[in-house]
């Protein structure tokens, strides 16, 4: 699975159900999960697994805070290991992470820069409520 042997993948079981916190649901089968614990175990295997390049799209839109909190430390211990590629509409979760941004709107680039830079452009861009 994934590339990894059956001992790879034993050895780091343990450590990716306790990141996503499915303990008590690690023997219900998958599609039964809510769309936040998929998340979660998605989440926990994607960055157990040591990637060369992590695409993470609205990842940080579910969950709560305490499991948020989580993932922003790992993906901070990974970002200097691996290439991390941050989908958001979220300004404060971007600045959080990210030091370059790409600003897209339909599908075409708009800017790409330092990232307050690019978000300054973003929030320009909202309509006024």
């Amino acid at each position: 699975m994934l590339g990894l042997t059956k001992k790879e993948i034993d050895e780091k079981i343990d450590e990716i159900i306790d990141f996503a916190e499915i303990r008590e649901f690690i023997d219900t089968p998958v599609q039964n999960y809510s769309s936040g614990m998929q998340v979660r175990l998605g989440f926990a295997v994607a960055t157990t697994l040591d990637p060369d390049v992590l695409i993470l799209d609205e990842v940080l839109a579910v969950g709560d805070v305490a499991f948020r909190t989580k993932c922003f430390q790992r993906i901070g211990r990974i970002m200097d290991k691996c290439c991390v590629i941050f989908v958001s509409h979220d300004p404060i979760q971007v600045s959080r992470i990210c030091d370059i941004c790409l600003y897209l709107k339909h599908g075409k680039t708009l800017a790409m820069g330092a990232t307050e830079e690019i978000l300054e452009l973003y929030r320009q861009d909202q309509p006024v409520n």
